[in-house]
């Protein structure tokens, strides 16, 4: 009786090599397999585009991502890349552009800011949302006028981006005057 075969040989590169270069029944070498398939991902990009699509709609999809973007590694790399782009041409021109066009916002923010750090307005993390039972992480301004940029709105990351989205949801949140205001005895 013949010893099984320690090697196999590859279809595409026919070299001999071992079982543990294979994926499964393939005949085809792992760098082979990797290098048809991208080959086949640049002639066919439109249907690429579709496929990653399509899997990113999907429950495993969403899951996968909300764990890879939740990874410390990617967090890192993602801050660089930000810094990188922030300091290239097109980076610092679309920063000029946004604080030419939204000046009201920026000083609105800065308002806000500046009040957290001298104390007369809280942070995010001491309220909840007021649109759902989640902790808030941010303030929403209903407007950016000079006297209303202290009438902030803590509500929770997807909320804010709900209020957003959909037009004339403003007049649903609950505006208190001063809701952000500590209350001094």
């Amino acid at each position: 009786m013949s010893e099984p075969s320690v090697t196999k040989q590859c279809s595409a590169c026919n070299e001999n090599k071992p079982h543990s270069e294979f994926y499964g029944r393939n005949n085809k070498c792992k760098p082979c397999c990797i290098k048809k398939a991208r080959d086949w991902q640049l002639a066919h990009p439109e249907k690429r585009r579709l496929i990653a699509a399509r899997y990113n709609q999907s429950i495993k999809g969403r899951i996968k991502r909300k764990q890879y973007t939740q990874d410390e590694a990617f967090k890192a790399r993602n801050k660089i890349n930000q810094r990188r782009y922030n300091k290239s041409e097109k980076g610092v021109l679309q920063k000029t552009h946004y604080r030419h066009r939204n000046p009201d916002k920026l000083r609105a923010r800065g308002a806000v800011r500046k009040a957290i750090e001298n104390g007369t307005v809280l942070k995010t993390t001491e309220y909840t949302c007021t649109l759902c039972p989640c902790k808030a992480t941010e303030y929403h301004h209903p407007s950016y006028k000079p006297k209303d940029r202290l009438n902030v709105i803590p509500v929770c990351f997807h909320c804010h981006r709900a209020i957003h989205k959909t037009l004339n949801t403003y007049t649903q949140i609950p505006i208190q005057q001063n809701l952000a205001y500590k209350t001094l005895p």
